[in-house]
């Protein structure tokens, strides 16, 4: 594992002699250094890690190996690596003339995996460390993970385990050295080894990362001046520092132990570390730490989550509390998969195993369904774990259902079910029963099935959830084989069809889409009784489901009957072989192809036009159908359409000359007229009108009201009738009679008068000198005119109007007053009055 990490650069730093450091000259310095270091390196080393030689011992000239050995670590400035240095007194300076020479070895790193398990504080005393200086200016680096001191984890904690209160309370100061209510940590202690026992204990229960944050130094000589998180002070200088309040005191050479408030980490992993395997309890504290920050956002700290999963991936702890389960769960349900990948499948498979609770393992489900999809799931064990999950939720999820708990609706991935876990879905409800076969992946037995379909084809609206279902196909399949079959049932076959004409046929599924719903059927027609159902109901819809479903029952009819008109066995099966209403007839000829109307199919369509109680635009437009089709009534013999009674009340009254004041009373006449006139009566009313009196005629028509004449087309299809007849409007009588209403039509006049008048235009410029005198003579000859009645001279302008000719003229300069003179060379003529017939009379 060593190869993928990197090794340490490292430092000397002593007194030289001239030539013999980095610097060039004699005095302290930098003697040697690995390559790639640089001077930000040494100002760091020189800040904070160095030797501190105490003067006052140094005048009492004490024995060189009473000066105790040094230990430091800190985080560089830039928070991209950690420098931890090592120092020892040497005595006299390199030219032998004075004392206070030291020698300081410092080792730098940028990749935290240098420093493997092994905490700063553990490399007191190491075998690597050196006290001499390098042949060169160039020393070597350190390899990574470097061979702990006396301090092994295992001796830490045998040493610290009689005293578990200040282990406590010194995880919780380390801990909260990041927090708003930080103190420094100031070390009270004579014995250089027993301090970095202490820090190595309290370091090992913080993850790596935090571990390495923390800064300390042995010994220093002002903590005030020193940029560390830990300080451990020999008693000789410390009185000082102990009184001053902005630090917590642990004097090791008591039993006191400081009030500190107890940190969550301490409580969890203080009891663990001192009574079980400490090797297995820095495993864990590591594990928490990355678990925290993969879970969450780099630099998070673990919390009881993070410490639960990672005693339980470890084996520290054999079991959680339940409360805590769910947690943990809820947690992982949100993790990332590299944090599950850190803990392994058999972590929580082992977790799987000890929750009974299926919110837990719903929670796991999809933890570890995400890692089941990887190539190497199977060796790596997360197939099998998902399995074991997936089988422990579907046992709870039987349970819960049989006790009235609703099932989850997401489905999951189908797993390996044996047929006594199968067999626990045949004693639920069916809804319950379908929505966890489904869930889980389970194929249903037909039992099941069977018994939601007779279930929900008696509800039809209480219970739709099939549309979900993986086993959808069979359960819409059985539906649809027992609606038909109920179809067949006496006591059934009216509430059934009901429900297949109010939901089924376009529910769950558009069914009319589908016809032959049930497949082929052996029996004629060809087609089943629920087809039949589906297709009266899309008849009812209109719309594309009407033609589809039509269209589908001639083709299955036709196949089955090729001797019979398909579209004519389509009718006798769809609307029946009694009478049916006009709309039914017109509905079901626009659907059926042009070509497929055939002599057959107009028989049964006359068959009831012909007995219908009036002619209305339904016949009309269903008689027009089988006229384009070559089926016109007189090819069967038929007098058809029928006169309507309305207007031949107003046709008689007219051709007996009725008198003025019938005119309202034949206008409402009119107005009741079905849908507007047939082309029959259309003809026999314009004769009529244009036979009479141009008053009467003009007022019957106003009579009929604006609204009649707009919405119902009287007075235009009377128009299209003298137009198509040839005349353009040419019989005399007809313009009088049309003008005349345009006159009197004075409540809709800006409706209808003008518009009239301009659609008459036209054929009054074409009648030509005689038609004008004969249209005046009309006007003025009727018997029935008023004698102040102003019509004809009305017609009398309005013709004029329109005779007089339009010459096209050369425009002339305009006058300094807006006038146009004549040209020079012609005299000034009045231009020529129009003839006018009727002026001679």
């Amino acid at each position: 594992m060593t190869d993928t990490m990197s090794p340490f650069g490292a430092l000397y730093y002593t007194d030289c002699l001239p030539g013999q450091g980095l610097g060039g000259g004699a005095g302290f310095q930098f003697q040697a250094r690995s390559e790639h270091l640089d001077d930000d390196v040494e100002r760091a080393v020189t800040r904070a890690g160095l030797y501190e030689v105490p003067p006052r011992w140094m005048r009492e000239r004490r024995p060189v190996d009473s000066y105790p050995l040094s230990l430091a670590h800190l985080a560089l400035d830039d928070g991209g690596g950690w420098m931890t240095a090592a120092g020892r007194y040497l005595g006299q300076e390199a030219n032998g003339h004075r004392d206070g020479n030291q020698f300081t070895h410092a080792v730098v790193t940028r990749d935290v995996r240098s420093y493997a398990l092994v905490r700063p504080a553990q490399f007191w005393a190491a075998p690597w460390w050196s006290d001499t200086p390098a042949p060169t200016t160039t020393c070597p680096p350190v390899p990574a993970n470097p061979t702990p001191g006396p301090w092994t984890t295992e001796a830490v904690r045998d040493h610290v385990r009689r005293s578990p209160g200040r282990l406590t309370a010194l995880v919780s100061a380390l801990g909260a050295l990041r927090g708003p209510s930080r103190r420094r940590v100031l070390l009270v202690t004579d014995d250089a080894s027993e301090a970095a026992c202490w820090i190595a204990a309290g370091t090992l229960l913080l993850d790596r990362r935090r571990a390495l944050a923390v800064g300390f130094k042995i010994f220093v000589l002002d903590p005030d001046r020193s940029p560390h998180d830990v300080l451990a002070v020999h008693p000789d200088w410390s009185a000082p520092f102990e009184r001053n309040g902005g630090y917590l005191v642990l004097d090791l050479r008591s039993s006191e132990v400081p009030d500190v408030e107890t940190s969550d980490d301490a409580r969890f992993w203080v009891p663990r570390f001192l009574a079980g395997d400490p090797l297995d309890v820095v495993d864990a504290v590591e594990l928490a730490g990355q678990l925290a920050r993969e879970i969450d956002a780099a630099g998070s700290l673990p919390g009881a989550v993070e410490r639960g999963l990672a005693s339980l991936a470890v084996g520290v702890d054999d079991d959680l509390p339940p409360a805590e389960l769910r947690a943990v769960a809820e947690r992982l349900e949100l993790a990332r998969g590299s944090a599950l990948d850190l803990l392994g499948a058999p972590a929580l498979g082992a977790l799987a195993q000890r929750s009974g609770d299926a919110e837990a393992l719903r929670c796991l489900d999809t933890a570890v369904t995400r890692r089941a999809g990887l190539s190497q799931a199977e060796e790596l064990g997360w197939a099998d774990v998902a399995a074991d999950v997936r089988r422990r939720l579907f046992l709870l999820e039987v349970d819960a259902a049989g006790r009235g708990v609703p099932a989850e609706r997401l489905p999951l991935l189908p797993t390996g079910h044996d047929g006594t876990e199968r067999s626990r879905l045949e004693r639920l409800p069916a809804p319950e029963a379908l929505a966890l076969a489904d869930r889980h992946g389970v194929d249903p037995s037909d039992e099941t099935v069977e018994r939601f379909v007779v279930g929900w084809a008696d509800h039809p609206r209480d219970d739709a959830r099939a549309r979900e279902w993986r086993s959808r196909p069979r359960v819409l399949d059985a539906l649809y084989r027992e609606l038909d079959r109920r179809l067949r049932v006496d006591d059934r076959a009216a509430r059934t069809a009901t429900d297949v004409a109010e939901f089924w046929w376009s529910r769950p599924e558009e069914l009319w889409r589908s016809i032959p719903v049930l497949g082929a059927v052996s029996e004629p027609p060809g087609v089943s009784r629920l087809d039949l159902a589906v297709a009266r109901a899309a008849f009812r819809a209109g719309g594309e489901a009407r033609g589809t479903a039509l269209a589908r029952i001639a083709g299955e009819a036709g196949a089955s009957r090729p001797d019979v008109d398909p579209w004519t066995l389509t009718w006798d099966l769809v609307l029946g072989r009694g009478q049916v209403g006009s709309r039914e007839v017109r509905r079901f000829l626009q659907v059926v192809p042009p070509d497929a109307r055939s002599e057959a199919l107009a028989t049964v369509a006359y068959a009831s036009l012909l007995v219908a109680p009036g002619f209305d635009d339904d016949a009309r437009t269903a008689l027009a159908l089988l006229e384009s089709a070559g089926w016109p009534p007189q090819h069967f013999g038929h007098a058809y359409p029928p006169d309507d009674p309305e207007i031949a009340v107003v046709v008689d009254a007219l051709r007996a000359g009725t008198r003025l004041d019938r005119a309202e009373d034949l206008g409402h006449h009119l107005a009741r007229a079905r849908r507007g006139p047939t082309a029959t009566d259309q003809r026999r009313l314009w004769q009529a009108l244009v036979a009479g009196s141009p008053a009467l005629g003009g007022r019957v028509l106003r009579a009929c009201g604006p609204n009649v004449v707009r919405e119902r087309t009287v007075v235009p299809l009377l128009l299209q009738r003298a137009r198509a007849e040839g005349t353009r409007v040419g019989d005399p009588g007809a313009v009088a009679v049309l003008f005349t209403l345009a006159v009197l039509d004075r409540r809709g006049r800006s409706e209808y008068g003008d518009a009239l008048l301009t659609d008459l235009a036209g054929p009054v410029r074409g009648l030509g000198d005689v038609g004008l005198r004969a249209v005046h003579r009309r006007l003025l000859d009727d018997p029935e005119r008023p004698a102040d009645d102003a019509v004809p001279e009305r017609w009398r302008q309005w013709a004029g109007s329109l005779a007089a000719p339009s010459r096209a003229t050369t425009p002339r300069a305009a006058a300094p007053d807006g006038s146009r003179p004549p040209p020079a060379d012609h005299p000034e003529k009045r231009p020529r009055k129009p003839f006018l017939p009727w002026r001679r009379s």
